[in-house]
């Protein structure tokens, strides 16, 4: 993890190249291996076998891995649709306070700016190390201060200020989710089923004789570059607040200024 790490923190290129030169260079290997070690008359005695195994053991993989592409997808759209919510609250609450007394209208309309500052240009980095942002905490603070100074003297306000107060919830509550899916990943041991279908997967495709063997060799690094990139998609979609390709907090801003 210490390696991925780096790699991670650099550029994206280099970590796709991680997983397919990792994934290539041991196909490869194996590859080499078995051709010194495995006579041609034995491959074709067993090709019938080597055949219906290679099918059942490609075919449980492909399964795995198509779920858990699914599942990180889903996962990763469902974290998007979260940070379009609490955007869209605070949108609809730039909207709402505008029907508040001058005082608290002022009031809350600062808080909502520092907030939106604070997430986009501090927590939305801070998240990729799983944080979260004091400055947003301390805006948090300021709103539920400033609803407790609220004076319920009038019941039309009143009313009002109950949706106001409900649509501050519910950006918190976003912001919560969003806070909880920066910090989550995939169980080490899905990882190390994938890892093992990966080797199952190369192994089998060894006792395929194909002549000539340059042909074997391109057969052989091509299903290590498919593997590779599949693990990567994998990786990447399952951290959708890291870099290279993390949700972004643009939509923040374009709410901002339809409201406006």
């Amino acid at each position: 993890m210490i390696v991925v790490s780096i790699f991670y923190a650099g550029h994206p290129v280099l970590l796709a190249l991680l997983f397919v030169g990792t994934c290539v260079g041991f196909s490869l290997a194996g590859l080499l291996i078995s051709k010194r070690y495995v006579a041609k008359e034995s491959l074709e005695i067993s090709k019938d076998g080597i055949i219906a195994y290679m099918n059942v053991v490609a075919l449980l993989f492909a399964v795995l891995l198509a779920f858990l592409v699914i599942a990180v997808w889903e996962n990763y759209e469902k974290n998007q649709n979260n940070v379009s919510d609490e955007a869209n609250y605070l949108g609809s609450l730039y909207r709402n306070i505008n029907t508040l007394p001058d005082t608290m209208r002022i009031e809350f309309h600062k808080e909502l700016e520092a907030y939106k500052t604070a997430v986009v240009t501090i927590e939305w980095f801070s998240m990729e190390k799983g944080n979260d942002a004091k400055e947003v905490r301390q805006v948090i603070v300021q709103v539920f201060n400033s609803i407790a100074k609220y004076d319920k003297t009038n019941e039309r306000r009143d009313i009002i200020f109950g949706e106001v107060y409900k649509e501050f919830n519910a950006m918190f509550d976003c912001r919560r989710n969003r806070l909880i899916a920066c910090g989550e990943n995939l169980p080490s041991v899905l990882w190390l089923v994938l890892i093992m279908g990966m080797v199952a997967t190369i192994f089998f495709s060894y006792y395929f004789y194909i002549e000539p063997f340059k042909v074997h060799i391109i057969f052989t690094v091509v299903l290590g570059i498919v593997i590779g990139l599949t693990l990567f998609l994998v990786f990447i979609l399952e951290h959708p607040f890291h870099e290279p390709w993390k949700i972004s907090s643009d939509v923040f801003e374009k709410v901002h200024l339809i409201v406006e």
